[in-house]
């Protein structure tokens, strides 16, 4: 039972990640064209672009920090050790870094709950690359046209 519900925790976050990163750079990508429009620099909407992919993985790691959270909190499959003080920072901390893979191990998942926190770091790495690869589109595009 517990793997079930693991794997269904995991891709209902993973697909949140997804929709939450796919809207918020046709958010970016539509905001940065309309700044030209404007008349900003490139500079401006490399900025509008770098800030919105800022904020879409602030978004994603909250997602995860909260799942965290509640689960940690009520008991459910497994919970987070460590050097924890069990306030909702503890969480949010550990979530980024899971997301970005930095896997520092001062507070770790313990049970079921270590693998939600595997597919946060597959998560991460994928929609980091995304983000990559959406920014030097961007550079590229924006630089050309100068």
């Amino acid at each position: 039972m517990n793997v079930i519900a693991v794997s269904l925790v995991s891709l209902i976050l993973a697909i949140a990640c997804v929709l939450v990163h796919y809207e918020a750079f046709k958010m970016v990508a539509s905001s940065a064209r309309s700044a030209e429009v404007g008349g900003f620099p490139s500079r401006g909407r490399l900025l509008i672009v770098i800030f919105g992919a800022l904020a879409a993985h602030t978004v994603e790691i909250t997602f995860y920090g909260f799942v965290f959270w509640g689960l940690h909190s009520y008991g459910l499959l497994g919970e987070i050790v460590g050097e924890i003080s069990g306030g909702w920072i503890d969480f949010l901390y550990f979530s980024v870094t899971n997301y970005t893979t930095l896997g520092v191990g001062d507070i770790r998942a313990e049970g079921p709950l270590r693998l939600i926190a595997s597919s946060e770091a597959l998560t991460g790495l994928v929609l980091l690359s995304w983000t990559a690869s959406f920014t030097y589109l961007s550079m590229e595009n924006f630089w050309k046209r100068r």
